[in-house]
């Protein structure tokens, strides 16, 4: 057989395979979801807290809801496992957007309707919208951001709650663009940071805030700042400096979180050897006031707040490497509740929006991922 022909025929395949999305061995699912009767899980049904299921995944980078809380979307190296909890039927396995747990993340969400879910090609930047009736490509289209040769995608992406527009982080121009999700035409250029590391919607869609990343050298410092900008029209409304990046590159990302209601912003900040950096911070997208909350003497990873608002979800690592999530009352900031996971790595805390499904994903020591699903008992 020719080169030429081979090469033909192994794109042939490739195309088939990004159409039809097809999925490997079935992966990171149960053997059956839990259909059982849960109580929301509050301040006041914390005590009662408990697992109900447990399974193995491959690196879960990211756990996603539909709006209403039928699908459940896992974000791995191997593939984005969407789950239905509605039906019985496998899981649909749609292309990656992490090549690994630590860089090019791409972005995923749902639409409103909760009928397709859209996601940022890791290596161009382009954005696809899939049906999750049948797990099929309804349309890509390209980042057309103006760059010059140069250039490079970091492979950090966000998209709008509405998918109207997605945000990409640039490398060389040290710029964030939004692009027209029609279109993929440019709407703003966004510049400020040395290296971004983690991008977000509000829930209204209205405001990007923007997180630095480590750089490592002289010629590639640490960015420490948090920003916030106006997704209509590009204008930076607020830049804080926050001592210590939001990201690191030996670390899996950390996902900045909303409130419900789109007020306030929560992320951890890294606390290893600056002690006196509270771990959690709030910003309060009203007043654009920055405060934060200190956790005892602890290292906060992920911050995650509950559907109603009320409660703030947070993995912490203490100094002896015990692992344990800790529920923070967002009014008073004090702590409520937590659970120890001993020696086990949380990587991320997601409610579902009904506020009665809260999934870990974790790593013990032997690097055995795995998903936890707790819950409160009726």
């Amino acid at each position: 057989m020719s080169s030429l022909l081979l090469t033909v025929i192994l794109a042939l395949h490739a195309l088939v395979l990004a159409g039809n999305a097809q999925p490997p061995e079935p992966s990171c699912a149960p053997e059956q979801w839990s259909r059982g009767q849960y109580a929301p899980i509050t301040r006041e049904t914390l005590e009662r807290l408990e697992p109900v299921a447990s399974f193995e995944c491959d690196t879960p980078v990211e756990l996603v809801w539909s709006p209403d809380g039928r699908y459940l979307a896992i974000s791995t190296p191997q593939a984005i496992w969407v789950h239905d909890l509605d039906t019985e039927r496998a899981p649909l396995a749609l292309p990656p957007t992490a090549d690994g747990p630590f860089e090019r993340s791409g972005a995923l969400a749902f639409s409103p309707d909760s009928t397709a879910l859209a996601l940022v090609d890791p290596t161009n930047g382009a954005l696809q919208l899939w049906s999750l009736a049948d797990a099929q490509l309804i349309k890509t289209t390209p980042a057309r951001a103006e760059i010059d040769d140069l250039e490079r995608y970091t492979g950090l992406a966000a998209i709008s709650p509405d998918l109207s527009q997605w945000a990409l982080a640039y490398l060389h121009s040290r710029s964030i663009y939004l692009l027209d999700a029609t279109s993929g035409e440019p709407l703003a250029a966004l510049r400020g940071h040395i290296r971004v590391g983690a991008l977000a919607y509000s829930p209204d869609g209205t405001r990007l805030i923007s997180g630095g990343r480590n750089g490592g050298t002289s010629h590639d410092p640490n960015d420490t700042t948090v920003r916030v900008w106006d997704t209509q029209t590009g204008t930076g409304l607020a830049a804080f400096d926050v001592n210590t990046p939001l990201n690191f590159l030996v670390n899996p990302p950390q996902r900045i979180a909303f409130s419900p209601d789109g007020d306030a912003a929560a992320f951890s900040l890294f606390t290893g050897v600056f002690r006196d950096i509270a771990p959690v911070a709030l910003l309060d997208l009203t007043t654009l006031n920055l405060s934060t909350i200190p956790v005892d003497d602890h290292t906060a990873k992920t911050v995650t707040f509950s559907p109603d608002g009320v409660l703030l979800a947070v993995s912490l690592l203490d100094q002896v490497y015990q692992k344990t999530i800790v529920f923070l009352d967002y009014d008073s900031r004090q702590v409520v509740g937590e659970i120890a996971f001993g020696e086990d790595a949380v990587l991320g805390v997601s409610f579902n929006p009904a506020g009665t499904l809260m999934l870990v994903s974790a790593y013990d020591e032997t690097v055995t991922n795995r998903i936890e699903v707790w819950a409160v008992a009726e």
